[in-house]
């Protein structure tokens, strides 16, 4: 079976829900990296959290960049994302393979570490990206999915104040032009 993405906007798009599978995109991402148990974990997790953020933001030819680094063994990942559901991504410590959690389950919050960053870049086509970080991921969540939907709310407000900005700035500069 192959992955799909099904988006479902309700009631003029105030609800939206996304149902995902992404087992294909994680096998194949294992495979060329030729990744561990716990970085197969935490690439996969990085993976899925940013095609579903890029997306439900994303439009047209507009891309995002997630940069995950919690000081944990896998070091820094890196995923890139599009609207159209593309997604591509590196860690830079394919090796890591640790004991299970005590719910038995991949320790994917000790291999990715909460010491360190949480960024999300927004490349909307105009002169500079729109860059929200997030210090601390031990302040938001170890979890990489959480982290990363704890930050959209922040993130949101960030890339609404840029983008009213812009677009106030480009009407001024046609309107005195």
């Amino acid at each position: 079976m192959s992955d799909y993405l099904i988006k479902s906007l309700v009631d003029n798009d105030q609800f939206r829900a996304y149902a995902v599978d992404a087992t294909e995109l994680v096998r194949e991402a294992q495979r060329r990296h030729d990744t561990w148990a716990a970085s197969s974990a935490a690439l996969g997790r990085s993976l899925v959290a940013t095609l579903l953020l890029s997306s439900s933001v994303l439009k047209g030819e507009e891309t995002m960049t997630v940069r995950i680094n919690g000081g944990g063994p896998v070091g820094g990942i890196v995923i890139d994302g599009n609207a159209k559901g593309t997604v591509k991504g590196y860690l830079q410590e394919p090796h890591v393979n640790l004991p299970l959690n005590d719910h038995h389950k991949i320790d994917v919050s000790k291999a990715v570490g909460v010491n360190g960053f949480l960024s999300v870049t927004k490349d909307l086509g105009l002169d500079q990206p729109i860059l929200g970080r997030y210090r601390s991921l031990q302040a938001r969540s170890a979890m990489i999915s959480r982290s990363i939907l704890l930050s959209l709310n922040k993130f949101h407000q960030l890339l609404g104040f840029r983008s009213l900005l812009t677009k106030i700035i480009q009407f001024r500069l046609r309107v005195v032009s």
